[in-house]
């Protein structure tokens, strides 16, 4: 059994202390009723599954308590468990309570009875059962996590989990830019972005740490299977700031034009359609104007200029579209997630939300939330320019240039209110930020949840994590806070960080270690790039390479001269690449240092999670700055000194492939097989490129560019049913 500590008030106990423990075995029975709903069902199907791994047979299932043959303890699960068995502290009230303990059973013998005031009660009942007196741990999938086998567990007699309300009334993950999910785990009928039976284990962990909604994917129709998986796993079906009314305008018709002012029924046919195919599925609605693809609607209508015109234009469609979702669902939940254009116009007052319509602060995809104003390093215009110079698709650059076009003399401070929410991110795929790896410290976590908590602005909380793997830390703090804040009140960011860190070192390499191995993450947190100031990650090295190559390189391989600012900006990138790998060497010493002191059985996962981690940093400054150098052996005209670092340069990139090859063990060889956000081959045919033209040859074969184009063109033969994936026939004939 795990030995934790809550702050919650315990239930009184149900047995004196003195009493002997309750002891489990391999053939104590369950209880469970046949009709318990399916997604309680399925997630006991995943207590099996645990009950499995630690004693070696799948449990004795009962409807009932057997009337002879067993005298010893029972287990209760399910949301009609609780009417099984005669409960002393009376029944469970609230949204999602649920209550794990020991109590008497009818005939005198002790109960473990795991169970729920709803549905999602009685699964984190279950699950909640699994963690604490199983030893199952909740990421097990992800960090390769296996639990103790044991021929018995002993579970104290007054044992009792507390019942706590949740903090946030809605937690959830964004399953986003989903590279690589996609190529460790396709869908083998192409018909989603990645296969329903990863899905299903990430609906998983997600019900483990106790979340209650997800959006299943970025650009999924809302017919697609994902769907169906997110709602019979019990979980609500929410969707993201472009995926509005879970219309998926990334695919919206070429020939079809693109506006409400000038074709509101089109829009609204469309909005009819995917409601229609939502109106009996749980739901959270998102409400909202952008334009196609993740933009603003403005680039699709240029001649809507001001502030004004473009906050009454989405005003108006939002009330709209919460008529068309009242007309069906009339007591659905709606959230306006004001993500990018959409909080600035928020501040500056120019958009007004019915009544009902709880507003969504986003952050910046640093974990710096932004409804006073805070914003990335790198301003709009310099992004709208860094991101031409890269040759990404036109659809996100004209993204950033309409971003930029947004900019507003004065932006006030908006605090945050009781009842709005948070949409945050623990990834995040832009120019600099995390796809790979670890970026968001827990002190930031506790510092932006936190202010949002003391406001009582917790209705809603979505968590974008990517690709789920990389990012299992700042994840679990930041879901841990979202369903009970009480442990944290009353100490400072950095005292939970500490705390936090311990514990999570402690839960995944064990107490010996814990002291050394938490060291080394708040040491990770803060590498110089990720420090408040500058907040960049493992996509930084690679947007700064392609920006030189595109802006210095051709200058300087024709032997133009630097302007002054040119010449600064490539000392200055250099500068911050050599101060990031030094500081890097060093940790990575330490953690390679400490990694034989480690458990056997954990030392992949830490490999996988921090070693690999900070290989991907420390060689992609390596190449950066090898990069940098032959720039400026280039500006003297010293083509061999520049072909040399070029050729380091190659290294460092080659040096990442070589961490990524170390997290590629077991189950999750190819795992990174789909990486193209960061895109990691670019940089190196861009290396390779650029020393053949130093070196005066011609350029070799380079892969090409993989987008969205690439991840989402199993939809491309589905595109004749818009705005749905499946025509009606097709619909009825799938199972």
């Amino acid at each position: 059994m795990k030995n934790h500590s809550y702050s919650s008030t315990p239930l009184p106990p149900a047995k004196p202390a003195s009493a002997p423990d309750i002891v489990l075995t391999v053939d104590t029975p369950w209880i469970v009723s046949p009709d318990e709903s399916e997604p309680v069902h399925r997630a006991l199907e995943d207590v099996k599954r645990d009950w499995y791994k630690v004693f070696g047979h799948l449990p004795v299932v009962l409807s009932a308590p057997p009337e002879a043959g067993w005298d010893g303890p029972l287990l209760y699960f399910g949301l009609r468990a609780n009417a099984a068995v005669e409960v002393t502290s009376g029944p469970l009230e609230g949204r999602e309570r649920f209550a794990v303990g020991v109590r008497p059973g009818a005939a005198g013998r002790p109960v473990i009875l795991s169970t729920g005031s709803d549905m999602r009660g009685a699964i984190y009942a279950a699950y909640a059962f699994s963690e604490e007196i199983l030893g199952v741990d909740p990421w097990w999938f992800w960090t390769d996590k296996e639990p103790v086998y044991r021929a018995s567990i002993n579970v104290p007699a007054d044992f009792n989990l507390p019942v706590a309300a949740p903090t946030f009334k809605y937690r959830g993950w964004f399953i986003n830019d989903e590279d690589l999910l996609a190529g460790f785990s396709p869908d083998p009928l192409r018909e989603n972005a990645f296969s329903n039976d990863m899905l299903d284990r990430i609906c998983e962990t997600l019900l483990r740490l106790r979340g209650n909604m997800l959006v299943p994917a970025t650009f999924p129709f809302p017919d697609e299977r994902c769907h169906e998986l997110t709602a019979r796993r019990g979980l609500i079906i929410s969707q993201h700031h472009i995926l509005v009314m879970g219309l998926n305008t990334y695919q919206w018709p070429k020939d079809v034009p693109f506006s409400y002012t000038k074709h509101p029924e089109i829009m609204e046919r469309y909005w009819r359609q995917c409601v229609e195919v939502f109106k009996d599925k749980e739901m959270i609605w998102t409400v909202g104007y952008r334009g196609k693809f993740d933009r603003p609607f403005w680039v699709d209508e240029p001649e809507i200029a001001s502030p004004q015109a473009r906050g009454e234009i989405i005003s108006r469609v939002i009330a709209r579209q919460v008529e068309i979702i009242r007309e069906v669902q009339p007591d659905a939940p709606i959230i306006a997630n004001m993500w990018d254009e959409g909080a600035k116009l928020y501040r500056q007052g120019v958009i007004k939300l019915p009544p009902g319509v709880a507003l969504v602060w986003p952050d910046d995809g640093t974990g710096l939330l932004r409804e006073n104003g805070q914003e990335q390093t790198l301003g709009p215009a310099e992004l709208k320019d860094a991101t031409m110079r890269n040759s990404l698709t036109g659809a996100v650059a004209s993204n950033l240039a309409g971003s930029a076009e947004t900019e507003l003399p004065f932006v006030p401070t908006r605090q945050p209110q009781a009842g709005q929410g948070i949409y945050y991110h623990t990834a995040m795929m832009r120019w600099w930020f995390n796809q790979l790896s670890e970026m968001v410290p827990p002190a930031r976590i506790y510092q932006e949840l936190g202010r949002f908590i003391r406001a009582d602005a917790t209705e809603y909380f979505l968590l974008n994590l990517s690709d789920v793997r990389p990012v299992p830390l700042s994840t679990d703090c930041a879901m841990k806070l979202a369903w009970d804040a009480t442990p944290y009140r009353g100490k400072s960011d950095q005292e939970n960080q500490t705390a936090f860190l311990l514990d999570w070192s402690r839960r995944q390499y064990g107490a010996a270690v814990a002291p050394q191995v938490a060291a080394l993450y708040h040491d990770y947190f803060d590498v110089p790039s990720h420090r408040a100031e500058l907040r960049q990650s493992d996509h930084a090295p690679h947007s700064h390479l392609r920006v030189l190559g595109s802006e210095i390189f051709p200058l300087v391989l024709e032997g133009t001269p630097l302007t002054d600012k040119l010449h600064a900006d490539l000392l200055e990138r250099l500068a911050v690449a050599d101060t990031n790998f030094d500081y890097l060497t060093t940790l990575r010493a330490k953690a390679q240092a400490l990694a034989p002191s480690l458990p056997p059985d954990r030392r992949d996962f830490f490999q996988s999670h921090l070693l690999t981690a900070l290989g991907i940093h420390l060689h992609g400054h390596e190449m950066l700055a090898a990069y940098c150098h032959a720039l400026l052996r280039l500006r003297e005209g010293d083509r061999a000194g520049a072909n040399d670092h070029l050729t380091r340069s190659l290294a460092g990139n080659e040096s990442i492939f070589a961490a990524l090859r170390l997290a590629e063990r077991g189950k999750w060889s190819c795992w990174y097989i789909g990486e193209y956000f960061v895109s990691l081959d670019l940089s190196r045919d861009l290396i390779r490129r650029h020393a053949a033209a130093v070196r005066g040859e011609a350029a070799p074969p380079v892969r090409p560019r993989r987008y969205y184009p690439e991840l989402y063109k199993y939809q491309d033969v589905f595109r004749k049913n818009y705005p749905l994936m499946y025509s009606p026939a097709e619909s009825g004939s799938r199972p």
